[in-house]
């Protein structure tokens, strides 16, 4: 994590302010606890696992979608030929 200021440094370009959040949360430690001012933007590194999940989670997504819906058709499909058929539930004997 860390807080870019805009024309802070040497060269007119930003400063790069880097965050301890651990420090800052669990420590108490103010070293690192900037305020954050106009103009300042705050970037958090991305979890890789989190990353990961999410790339995967777009591209199995379609299929799952078509299996779902294949599934389902297929279900009400046995379902309604389940209910129109006149010896469902009889044991296929009759009384």
């Amino acid at each position: 994590m860390w807080i870019a200021r805009p024309g802070a440094n040497c060269d007119g370009g930003d400063q790069i302010l880097p965050v301890d959040w651990l420090g800052v949360t669990q420590r108490g430690d103010i070293a690192t606890n900037y305020q954050v001012m106009p103009g300042d933007r705050v970037y958090i590194a991305e979890d890789k696992l989190v990353a990961l999940d999410t790339a995967l989670g777009k591209l199995f997504s379609p299929f799952e979608r078509i299996f779902g819906v294949t599934l389902l058709g297929t279900q009400t499909a046995k379902q309604i030929r389940f209910f129109n058929d006149p010896n469902a539930g009889t044991g296929g004997g009759g009384f």
